[in-house]
């Protein structure tokens, strides 16, 4: 009997420690603190593949506008902030077409701002237009921290570089 009593408690006591050691948390690896790391620490090289410019491209109308356009006499001015306001722009490009969202601005009151001449006594509407520069990377990686050459992932990223601004008045 003392004998079965000691082998219950050891098998108690090993099963015990087994589901303890069970119980050890894991934790994941810190965040990696390289914008040009990814994942498994692999370091990341964008190489541009191609280049398109587009110059005065229409962007859309200003915000805070009127639905039926300033009609104001000959002499006034209208004026536009950069901000607020965003407009989608679709750009037809040799790889595809490329969507992205850019800022309009904003039609204000006063003299600060963009200051536009008014067409005389004629609705008219302040557009938006800007040089645009659209870029497509390819995607290499290497492993962090060594010389190896670097590998194409297969991913493109493309971006879009805003340029000068234009403000213009127009009527239909």
């Amino acid at each position: 009997m003392k004998k079965n009593l000691m082998k219950r408690i050891l098998s108690m006591t090993l099963a015990t420690i087994m589901s303890l050691s069970l119980c050890v948390p894991a934790f994941a690896a810190d965040e990696v603190k390289n914008p040009h790391t990814k994942a498994h620490d692999m370091e990341i090289k964008l190489v541009e593949v191609d280049r398109r410019s587009f110059t005065m491209k229409h962007i859309g109308k200003a915000g805070g506008q009127p639905i039926g356009g300033f009609n104001l006499p000959a002499g006034s001015y209208l004026s536009w902030i950069p901000g607020g306001t965003s407009s989608t722009v679709t750009l037809s490009v040799g790889w595809g077409v490329f969507t992205f969202s850019t800022d309009v601005g904003s039609t204000i009151e006063g003299t600060s701002g963009v200051m536009v001449p008014a067409l005389a006594n004629r609705a008219c509407w302040l557009h938006i237009y800007k040089d645009l520069t659209v870029i497509k990377y390819e995607v290499y990686e290497r492993p962090a921290g060594t010389s190896w050459a670097w590998s194409p992932t297969g991913e493109y990223i493309t971006r879009a570089i805003e340029g000068q601004v234009y403000v213009r008045c127009h009527a239909y």
